[in-house]
């Protein structure tokens, strides 16, 4: 990922760079894992994704890839290639005194996502994928038209009893669900659903 951020945005771990790095993640993984599997909850790994750009940092909120490569456990080399070390809080680090809430998240997520769609679906073996089908998806294709579209998508795929959700991996009570619905609702509501 470092040296991708190198190309892409001369070292810098910003939205450009970790556009491309999810792009790229999806592409090898489509290609080599027979077993591959990208559903709608699979897309909040776009969300990990922001934390390089819009978490790590210094105190000066700038997202410098010598404290982002300590976050990460990668050690640039004098050939400039990457090693792996062990992660840890850079010395000298602060919390960046700017918020990040859902809403910001959210919003960063699918501009990550709009920015390169790609397919939801799953591999059946070797050269093989096949495309889903749900709201605004059809053949494994996002045919939503912006944040909106695809928060709602979202907000579905949190509160529904579909495969690989949320609620299905925590096994919720319709009482547990009900409170979660409450609570996700209103942050919803600004994008429309």
């Amino acid at each position: 990922m470092a040296e991708l951020c190198e190309q892409v945005s001369g070292g810098l771990y910003d939205r450009a760079c970790m556009t491309e790095q999810r792009l790229s993640a999806y592409q090898h993984s489509l290609a080599t894992n027979p077993s591959f599997v990208f559903g709608p909850l699979q897309v909040i790994m776009y969300g990990a994704a922001t934390f390089m750009y819009r978490v790590y940092g210094d105190n000066d909120g700038v997202r410098r890839p010598e404290f982002v490569n300590v976050f990460m456990g990668a050690q640039k080399q004098s050939d400039g290639s990457y090693i792996g070390v062990p992660e840890k809080i850079p010395d000298g680090w602060t919390n960046i005194e700017d918020s990040y809430s859902f809403t910001d998240a959210l919003v960063e997520l699918a501009g990550l996502y709009l920015a390169h769609t790609v397919l939801f679906g799953t591999n059946a073996g070797a050269n093989n994928f096949l495309g889903i089908n749900m709201t605004n998806i059809v053949n494994g294709a996002f045919n939503g038209q912006d944040v909106n579209d695809f928060a709602c998508l979202l907000r579905g795929v949190l509160l529904s009893n579909a495969p690989y959700t949320v609620p299905d991996i925590l096994n919720l009570t319709l009482t547990q669900l009900t409170w979660l619905t409450g609570k996700l609702s209103p942050i919803f509501f600004q994008f429309g659903c």
